[in-house]
Formats: structure tokens, C-alpha cells, sequence
């Protein structure tokens, strides 16, 4: 995360299900970002689902687990290696 510049971060659809002190919530999510990687910068955008859940601690809303999963990406093409 670290390589990531000039972030942006969204969600959106979110559904909430509450149960006591405990809630979980659905939704999609949105991410851009300038990506440097062995001194080349590119930029990058994505997107997924995630879940979140919650736990009611001393009056706050805490969460304790979160997880995102994005699409899995087509493989890149191989270019085959040329015969001498």
C-alpha cells in the first residue's frame, strides 16, 4: 500500500444487518490509485465486493473484520518465444 498515491477510495450499495451489539454490511466498492513499482508510476482502477463487521464497544460502533475481493483479472497474453 505503500506504492499507492493520490488514493480514492468509495462504496456504494451498502446493506447493513443489525443484530444486537453485532452488524455486518454488504457493499461495492470503487478504487483508484497512482501505483509506482520498480520507479515507473502507472494508474490503476478497481473495484469489487466487500463485508464488514461490527462489533458495539463501550457505546462505539467498532469494526473487527473487514474483507474486499475484487474480479479475478484475465490471464495476460504469452508471447511465445521466437526460434533462432
Amino acid at each position: 500500500m505503500g506504492e499507492m498515491k493520490n488514493t480514492k477510495y468509495g462504496c456504494t450499495d451498502i446493506k447493513i444487518h443489525l443484530a444486537g451489539k453485532t452488524a455486518w454490511a454488504r457493499f461495492k466498492y470503487t478504487i483508484s490509485a497512482d501505483v509506482t513499482d520498480n520507479g515507473k508510476t502507472r494508474h490503476v482502477d478497481g473495484g469489487g465486493l466487500g463485508t464488514a463487521l461490527l462489533e458495539q464497544r463501550d457505546g462505539r460502533w467498532q469494526i473487527v473484520h473487514w474483507h474486499s475481493s475484487a474480479p479475478r483479472r484475465a490471464p495476460a497474453t504469452a508471447t511465445p518465444p521466437k526460434n533462432p
